[in-house]
């Protein structure tokens, strides 16, 4: 039976303070839903005065489960442990099968940014939880997505993304930046803008980019597709196909002003309203199968609230560990974060 030891990224606890070891556990246990086996017997293990999460597999892992430990957040460096009281450390090559790096996600700073590694863990958890994906590539939806920084973190995968944004300002920090990037990173590209519109109103502005990780990729037809639509969230059904998202993953707003408006025609600032409407919208997106993946501030909303607007919505809302208390975390004095999963059944 052979052992495993995961260093975790050296930065990884300041971002997250004491919460850093259980997110760490609760996703790799999340995990377990993509490996062809089970990890077994997860605890963290001081090495060398260095501390490790370390857990048993019946079989070694394959090029498959090592792809996927590659891609968890906390992920630094995979080891195998020889030995019980100081055992000798045999490194692992990773293998995230990354399209773009990861500079992608870190490059862009502004006040309010959703921490990278936090966004990462985001994406993660929806595919993991995804049964929707088959051959084709997968599709990343942010529906809430500001300057982006989810929709960067599946262009890294190789999923085509989309995000809807109504502020006009983040989206135009989000296209610049990704435009910019892109043409100094010298990766092939075409921008295209057009416009949306319903009985002679406009519904969104839309500005969507072709890409890919290699030139070879981009001539032979398989470039990325990056849409950002500029648009209130509660036309996502008119925006996107129906039936065509394998995953929705986006981090609500903490009870300040957010980019989508209600009927009345006001912004709103609470997360209950905004996904109370939104829900059916984006449940029409996705496909049967599908992951939403949503983290939003517990001083503002309680996670039953959601829960229940997920399943009055044709959602299966996952429970039990780590679901139900695995990812909440403190980010500062006034916000305490957490996820909620579910599947479109």
């Amino acid at each position: 039976m052979p052992d495993y030891g995961i260093l975790m990224y050296p930065s990884y606890n300041r971002v997250y303070f004491q919460s850093s070891k259980g997110l760490a556990l609760s996703e790799l246990q999340a995990a377990g839903r993509k490996l062809s086996q089970a990890c077994l017997d997860i605890h963290h293990k001081d090495i060398g005065g260095v501390n490790y999460i370390a857990f048993s597999t019946r079989e070694p892992l394959n090029e498959s489960d090592i792809q996927v430990l590659s891609r968890l957040s906390f992920v630094y460096a995979l080891f195998i442990l020889e030995g019980q009281d100081s055992p000798v450390l045999h490194p692992v090559m990773l293998d995230s099968g990354a399209v773009f790096e990861d500079d992608l996600v870190t490059i862009l700073k502004y006040s309010g940014k959703t921490n990278e590694t936090f966004t990462k863990l985001l994406v993660n958890i929806g595919w993991l939880l995804c049964d929707s994906i088959k051959d084709e590539r997968v599709h990343l939806l942010d529906p809430v997505c500001g300057r982006g920084t989810t929709l960067f973190q599946g262009m890294i995968y190789g999923f085509d993304v989309s995000g809807i944004e109504l502020d006009k300002i983040h989206v135009e920090q989000a296209v610049n930046f990704l435009a910019k990037y892109l043409k100094t990173k010298r990766y092939k590209h075409k921008m295209t803008k057009s416009k949306m519109s319903e009985n002679g109103k406009k519904l969104c502005e839309i500005t969507r980019f072709e890409t890919a990780g290699t030139k070879e990729d981009f001539k032979a037809g398989k470039a990325l597709q990056v849409n950002f639509y500029r648009g209130d969230t509660l036309h996502t059904d008119k925006f996107i196909k129906k039936h065509s998202v394998d995953i929705i993953a986006g981090d609500l707003p903490y009870g300040v002003q957010h980019g989508s408006s209600t009927r009345t025609g006001s912004f709103t600032r609470n997360p209950e309203i905004l996904i109370g409407e939104a829900l059916p919208h984006w449940h029409k997106v996705l496909k049967t199968g599908s992951s939403i993946v949503l983290s939003w501030n517990t001083f503002v909303l309680k996670k039953e609230q959601i829960a229940d607007l997920l399943k009055t919505s044709g959602f299966e809302v996952q429970t039990g560990e780590p679901w139900d208390n695995g990812f909440v975390h403190r980010v500062d004095q006034a916000i305490i974060r957490d996820i909620i999963a579910a599947r479109k059944i």
